[in-house]
């Protein structure tokens, strides 16, 4: 089974906040808003990069190969792309909890 994984993508603002509304937020982690979002510029441009499948800097993790096609670094928004090869009824990664970003699965052959 072949997996995409990306990282550091709020599917929601109420995910990206913890679930708080804007009153809630602290001084330290301000609460996200679409406001915010929308009006967020950058003074960099960044550069095109392609990948292909099976292709890119390899991480070796327990169990199999983690391709990092675009790290979350290499973008202003901090969306990183990764690939990664599972065999049948395999888990990617133990169950873990990410308090700041949320993953994406996307099924590319096998069920």
């Amino acid at each position: 089974m072949k997996f995409i994984i990306t990282t550091g993508i709020c599917l929601s603002l109420a995910a990206c906040s913890g679930g708080t509304s804007p009153d809630a937020q602290t001084p330290d982690k301000p609460v996200k808003t679409a406001q915010n979002i929308q009006t967020a510029k950058t003074d960099s441009v960044t550069t095109p990069k392609f990948a292909k499948l099976g292709q890119g800097e390899i991480v070796n993790f327990p169990g199999h190969d983690v391709y990092h096609h675009v790290r979350a670094a290499d973008l202003p928004s901090g969306v990183a792309l990764t690939e990664l090869t599972l065999a049948p009824k395999m888990l990617g990664a133990p169950p873990h909890i990410h308090d700041d970003e949320d993953e994406i699965f996307i099924v590319l052959s096998g069920k």
